[in-house]
């Protein structure tokens, strides 16, 4: 069975425009390159994974301007 790469138009579907799904330019401070800085808000959650003989901390951090949903795992230095 031969795979091609190509996608057909009737794959695509139609976008539906989400009133809610609005970014608030007045509470991100942009760079002018475009990118912006993560600020932590809350740290939601510790845990320690233990590996051989090796220990990892992390902690679930929720961002500044960012919902709980959207809260990332790190680890601590």
């Amino acid at each position: 069975m031969k795979v091609h790469d190509v996608s057909h138009v009737s794959l695509l579907k139609n976008y539906v425009k989400d009133v809610d799904n609005v970014i608030v330019w007045s509470i991100l401070q942009v760079e002018p390159d475009g990118e912006f800085q993560l600020e932590p808000h809350y740290i939601l959650h510790k845990k320690v994974i233990m590996l051989w003989n090796l220990v990892i901390e992390q902690v679930k951090v929720q961002w500044k301007h960012f919902g709980p949903n959207e809260a990332t795992w790190e680890m601590v230095d």
